[in-house]
Formats: structure tokens, C-alpha cells, sequence
């Protein structure tokens, strides 16, 4: 696990003072073609190295090829990805109806923000619910080689009848990797802060008044939060597959 965990560090740290940069160019109104390409192939480059971690840490589990893993893994975060838009579509449609409702006036707007709070806590709420029984989908379809990608149904049936659990443990799995990540990588925050406030003036027309070494220390920063989130990812798929074992357990007893 030591090189895909420094491969991520070393895409952090050159990544983010690169991103940096392609944001100041915009506000500075001197973006490129070549920023959207930077943009663009770090976000592929993003997706693939995050692939290649993944897929090295179920090896751990699972006892197959990285082949294998890496091929499954990527079948699976493009499954995930497009549960992803489809709901992210959806509430962004819940918020451009309310939106058009109070803007032609169909509905009061103090009524019409009400609405809509309602439902877009509601759909949050819905969110969660239909997405948690995908944890343990994810973790069986990498952990079990006999499983193809037409048998997710079933066993999302299967996640669905045990919604509590997988809600209640992923719901306490993730706060606590928050807390730990935000006392943790408090210096990655605090110089991400300080990098947006440096935007936001440039924006303004002030001067950055940011230190010369400020990239070093940008692109150290990022690379140093980068390797404690990538402990926290291994506790946390540790977790996830604690929580399949139990699951599976119940219905092999």
C-alpha cells in the first residue's frame, strides 16, 4: 500500500498549487486553453489514482490480482458516478422548480423558501436512505469474485432490509474520520482558507498578499493532509467491510 498512498500524497501536492494557479488566472482574467486542460486531466488523473488506491486496499481483502481489483473497482465507480448525477439532477430540479414557482409568483415567497427547505431536507433525507445500502453493495461486488454487476439488485434488496445498521454504523464511521480529519489536517486547512481569502481579494482588485513560498508551502500542506486522509480511507473501507461481515454473517448463520 506505501507506493498508491504516495502516489496520491505527490498528486496533492502538485495538484493543488496548480489549481492555485488556474483559479487566480481566471479571476485575473487570464485563463487559458491550456488551464482547461490542466483542469480537465487532473480531474481523469483524480479519478484513475483514486481507482488504483482503492482497488489496492480491497486486494488486501480479497486475495485477487490488481488487475482484477483495479478492473472491478472502476466498474463500480461508474455505477456509483451515475447513481451520483442522477440524484444530484434531481435535487437540482427540486431547487430550479421552487425557484421558478416564487419567481412567477405561483406561490408567496416567504411560503415559497418554507416549500422549499421542506423538500430539499426531505430529499437529502431521501438521498441517504436509497444511497447507504450502496456501501455494502460496493463492498460485496469487490470482496465476492463471483459476483457480477446484475446481481447489485439483489443485493441491494439485502442492504435495504438491513438500512439501520448500514446507516447508523457509516453515519458514526464518517463523523468520527470528520472530526479526526479536521483536527488533523488543520494546517491544510488553514492554508486552503488562506489561499481563497487571497482570491477573493485578487477578485477585488487587491493585491494577493500572499508570502513568495506560499506554493511550496500550499503544495506541502496539501500533501501532508493527503497521507492522513488516505489512513482514514483505509479505516474507513476497514469499517465498511467490518459491516458487510456482519451483514453476510446473518444470513450464513
Amino acid at each position: 500500500m506505501w507506493w498508491p498512498t504516495l502516489l496520491m500524497v505527490l498528486f496533492a501536492a502538485i495538484t493543488a498549487p496548480a489549481v492555485f494557479a488556474i483559479e487566480k488566472h481566471s479571476i485575473e482574467n487570464g485563463a487559458t486553453a491550456t488551464d482547461a486542460v490542466f483542469a480537465c486531466l487532473f480531474i481523469v488523473a483524480m479519478f484513475a489514482i483514486m481507482i488504483l488506491f482503492n482497488a489496492k486496499i480491497f486486494k488486501l481483502l480479497n486475495e485477487q490480482t490488481t488487475r482484477f481489483c483495479i478492473k472491478r473497482t472502476a466498474k463500480l465507480t461508474g455505477v456509483v458516478v451515475c447513481i451520483s448525477i442522477l440524484i444530484t439532477a434531481i435535487l437540482i430540479s427540486i431547487v430550479l422548480g421552487a425557484m421558478l414557482l416564487i419567481a412567477k409568483g405561483i406561490v408567496a415567497q416567504t411560503i415559497g423558501i418554507v416549500l422549499f427547505a421542506i423538500v430539499y431536507i426531505l430529499a437529502i433525507i431521501a438521498d441517504v436512505i436509497v444511497f447507504s445500502p450502496i456501501y455494502y453493495v460496493g463492498v460485496k461486488y469487490l470482496v465476492e469474485p463471483e459476483m457480477k454487476l446484475k446481481d447489485m439488485g439483489k443485493a441491494y434488496k439485502r442492504g435495504w432490509k438491513n438500512i439501520g445498521k448500514i446507516i447508523g454504523f457509516t453515519m458514526l464511521s464518517s463523523l468520527l474520520i470528520f472530526i479526526a480529519q479536521c483536527i488533523i489536517s488543520l494546517p491544510g486547512v488553514i492554508a486552503m482558507l488562506a489561499a481563497s481569502l487571497s482570491l477573493q481579494g485578487i477578485a477585488y482588485g487587491d493585491p494577493s498578499g500572499l508570502p513568495s513560498s506560499f506554493t511550496v508551502i500550499f503544495g506541502l500542506t496539501a500533501g501532508i493532509s493527503c497521507f492522513i486522509t488516505c489512513i482514514l480511507m483505509v479505516w474507513f473501507t476497514l469499517s465498511e467491510y467490518y459491516l458487510y461481515g456482519s451483514i453476510e454473517s446473518k444470513y450464513r448463520s
